[in-house]
């Protein structure tokens, strides 16, 4: 078992939703600290995840006109215990 900036999963798996509607990502982060979870931690995560998913995109654009679409379903987040580490 991988540990660590090691680890990676499918981002589209993050966003889906279980039977009752709740985001996937929810399960995902309580398994790294402990169960709990509040609107906070989600909050930091998001801003985390955005940042990696937003700046190299932007920059592209602005920087060169490069207009890129990125798709939830081709994106693999590598992730250290759950916090975002680097988005392919």
């Amino acid at each position: 078992r991988r540990s660590g900036a090691d680890r990676s999963v499918m981002a589209g798996t993050l966003f889906a939703r279980d039977l009752r509607s709740r985001p996937l990502v929810h399960d995902f982060l309580e398994r790294f600290n402990g169960g709990e979870l509040d609107d906070q931690h989600l909050l930091d995560w998001f801003d985390e995840y955005q940042a990696l998913l937003l700046s190299p995109v932007m920059a592209l654009f602005f920087n060169h006109g490069i207009v890129m679409e990125p798709h939830l379903q081709n994106a693999v987040l590598i992730h250290d215990n759950g916090r975002p580490q680097q988005l392919l």
